[in-house]
């Protein structure tokens, strides 16, 4: 066996395609949460996701176990249940490495701080991101020039 590389990326979400190529939809490493106070905690979850892609030897024969995990700021790990787990077989393309893509989705109660996502190859950690969720800023940002909100409306 031979890993060759793991990575572990944060977007708000991430699809596999019929042809197997993943497409991850605004990586983020901010969250911006707006905590009303008159609505439970519970119930004001950020979605999340985790997607991890690891690559292996094309000769990697092993049975693998790939797990995600999330630490928060009160620091007490957290499984996220893997959406889809599939090694991509190598023989296709002769010498092409064997790929396992892993993404879960989690729900992440609004608590500002950092997050750490982990991604453990057979109990042990490979690879590692981190985010933060944090209050919006008070000011609006500035829009980028070309937005649509720069063009003088046409006369009817």
């Amino acid at each position: 066996m031979a890993l060759l590389s793991a990575n572990c990326i944060i977007c708000e979400r991430a699809i596999r395609e019929k042809d197997d190529v993943i497409s991850a939809f605004r990586i983020v490493d901010i969250f911006f949460a707006k905590v009303h106070p008159s609505f439970p905690l519970e119930q004001q979850q950020i979605p999340v996701t985790i997607l991890a892609i690891l690559k292996f030897t094309d000769d990697d024969a092993a049975p693998h176990s790939v797990s995600l995990a999330l630490k928060g700021p009160e620091r007490e790990p957290k499984s996220i249940d893997a959406m889809s787990n599939q090694v991509i077989q190598a023989g296709r393309i002769p010498n092409a490495p064997k790929v396992i893509v892993v993404h879960g989705q989690i729900g992440v109660t609004p608590k500002l701080g950092s997050y750490d996502a982990t991604v453990l190859l057979d109990g042990r950690e490979v690879a590692k991101n981190q985010f933060i969720v944090a209050e919006p800023p008070d000011e609006q940002l500035p829009r980028p020039q070309g937005s649509s909100d720069d063009f003088p409306t046409r006369p009817q």
